[in-house]
């Protein structure tokens, strides 16, 4: 499948990530920033090039482009999903994504020609509302309990029950060091396990895995741990989310 989106400047880093991951999936997505252009490109391409638009509700003005009643104007027969729209249900995304499709366009899109599109888009559902995502997608961050103490986070707090010099708490004082800065795969293999070798690289992406969730269960998930590219992880502090 091919699908164009039309995102914020600020948000392509992020979908660069997920476009990597929704390969695997066989989607392919080129994206734009600009709104004028994106339209321009969706009409000219529209038959048997597109499958569908991703349509980032923080790049427009739904009051003056509304992308769903454009594209019925235009005559630009190409499903729209308005990615980030705060209104369903998270777990409700991708249903309402058909729906508002099956609303504007009836009858040219119905359940039943929606249909092929549902596992990619629940796909993409589950992806936006991954913890390692969410964060980053504007819109529909998932709200966070505020907590005045946060700001007091002592970091060697978390690991008071846990066996001295433990894995975890080696990973995580490693790129806490070395907060908002990229550090390679490649360095972290050699600091934890003293060679780089695709075992170790596996290794790495478990224990990364396992740092999240313990992060979460000590109510310390304001500390993200992103996969910033191929071969970099990065730490951060989000005391507002």
């Amino acid at each position: 499948m091919t699908s164009v989106l039309l995102t914020k400047k600020s948000q392509l880093p992020v979908w660069n990530y997920l476009a990597e991951i929704l390969k695997k999936d066989d989607l392919s997505i080129k994206m734009m920033t600009d709104p004028d252009e994106f339209y321009s490109y969706v009409e000219a391409h529209q038959y048997n090039e597109i499958d569908f638009t991703l349509v980032d509700m923080s790049a427009i003005q739904l009051d003056s482009f509304n992308p769903y009643s454009l594209f019925l104007d235009e005559g630009i027969l190409v499903p729209v999903v308005v990615y980030n729209d705060p209104f369903p249900q998270r777990d409700q995304m991708a249903f309402y994504w058909a729906l508002k499709n099956e609303e504007y366009f009836n009858p040219i899109f119905t359940a039943e020609k929606l249909l092929p599109y549902s596992k990619i888009w629940r796909r993409l559902q589950d992806l936006l509302n991954s913890p390692e995502i969410n964060p980053y997608i504007s819109c529909i961050c998932r709200e966070k309990e505020f907590s005045p103490s946060a700001n007091s986070f002592d970091p060697q707090n978390l690991f008071k029950t846990e066996k001295s010099g433990c894995l975890k708490e080696k990973l995580f004082f490693y790129l806490y060091d070395r907060l908002n800065k990229a550090v390679t795969v490649m360095e972290l293999c050699n600091y934890l396990w003293g060679s780089d070798d695709s075992k170790n690289r596996r290794h790495l992406f478990t224990c990364i895995h396992d740092l999240r969730n313990f992060l979460q269960e000590k109510n310390a998930d304001f500390v993200k741990i992103v996969r910033d590219s191929k071969e970099n992880y990065l730490m951060s502090l989000n005391f507002s989310e």
